[in-house]
């Protein structure tokens, strides 16, 4: 920020030395004025005593002119000294420091910025707080999640080892216990992929209703396994999208799972796409139990569920939305939902194109 030459210190300096000057030179006369005459009488004449006093004339000179320079930059140095405290106790670690920038100078220019990198710093340790804290609650959570089917793995290998008639069941068990460990990990690896490392988006052009068909061609069988039908309603006209096909195929699975799973008692799924002039709008609605008022908040965070048992058998870990909303945040997209008795909403918002 370049301020006017007007306002600047380098100009409030050079005003201040001027006037010091000048003072200065306007006390000694009036000193002289004062004094001079009797002066004068005492040593036979000004020019008697200017030769023999000329050095008591400029240390005096000096001395003045230093007074008034401090007295008129007092309020400056004050200013300066002020920024330095602060400083000060910036380096102590207190962060709530705030100076003041009401000035239009390079001191009030500075003050500005110093106050914006203490705000920053706050806010880079806000953000290192709240880091911390999502790993601790991510490391418990992995915790609990790892420890329950390791448990049960660990008893039915078990009762493999002691055999008996219904060793084959125990396999099938032991098979799927492992499946939903391998799922766990794969879905932990690709949240924090997508949470925390600097993903690149690979974009292709791509005709948005066949993609949505070709997903839920693949649930097929998932849907009438749990006797259900779907419908779709999409527009007539071709809609492209610039978009990760890999990873919208990732968030789509994962919002049809999850409606199958959470809406099989409604019979039914409805998907519809919708446009506006920037977006897609693509919705999936299914008609089974309302979610709570008190989880619509926080369904999108990673491994919260509704559903506090976290069994296989009524969903997964409380990841797949979570994947699924940050998939759409990287297209600069969102995901919102909406629940009733009636049904519960989930609309898919993403732009046609995204830098």
């Amino acid at each position: 920020m370049k301020l006017k030459w007007q306002i600047g210190i380098r100009l409030k300096f050079l005003v201040i030395f001027v006037s010091s000057l000048l003072f200065a030179l306007i006390s000694i006369t009036v000193l002289q004025s004062l004094f001079g005459s009797r002066l004068n009488m005492l040593t036979g004449g000004s020019d008697a005593f200017e030769q023999k006093y000329s050095f008591y004339y400029l240390l005096l000179f000096f001395i003045l002119m230093t007074l008034f320079f401090y007295w008129f930059s007092y309020r400056m140095m004050r200013r300066i000294q002020h920024i330095n405290n602060c400083v000060n106790e910036i380096g102590k670690g207190n962060w709530n420091v705030q100076l003041q920038t009401s000035a239009k100078d390079e001191i009030g220019n500075l003050s500005r910025q110093i106050n914006q990198m203490v705000h920053n710093l706050r806010q880079m340790r806000e953000k290192e707080q709240a880091a911390e804290l999502l790993k601790t609650e991510m490391i418990a959570n992995i915790s609990h999640d790892l420890r329950t089917p390791i448990t049960s793995l660990a008893g039915y290998i078990e009762l493999i080892k002691d055999g008996g008639k219904e060793q084959e069941k125990y396999i099938h068990i032991a098979t799927r216990k492992c499946d939903e460990l391998k799922k766990l990990i794969q879905d932990l690896l690709e949240y924090c992929t997508l949470s925390y490392r600097e993903y690149h988006v690979n974009k292709e052009k791509v005709e948005i209703r066949e993609l949505l068909q070709q997903v839920i061609i693949d649930f097929v069988p998932q849907l009438e396994q749990a006797n259900m039908s779907f419908q779709v309603e999409s527009p007539s006209t071709p809609v492209l999208v610039d978009v990760d096909i890999k990873l919208v195929v990732r968030m789509l699975q994962n919002m049809i799972r999850n409606s199958i799973a959470y809406g099989a008692k409604g019979r039914k799924l409805d998907f519809g796409l919708q446009t506006d002039s920037s977006f897609i709008h693509l919705s999936i609605t299914n008609y089974g139990e309302a979610i709570p008022e008190k989880d619509l908040p926080h369904i999108f965070e990673r491994f919260y569920r509704g559903e506090k048992s976290r069994s296989a058998d009524t969903g997964g870990k409380g990841m797949g939305l979570a994947i699924s909303k940050n998939i759409a945040k990287m297209h600069g997209g969102d995901i919102k939902v909406t629940s009733s008795h009636q049904a519960t909403v989930f609309i898919i918002q993403i732009p046609f194109r995204f830098s």
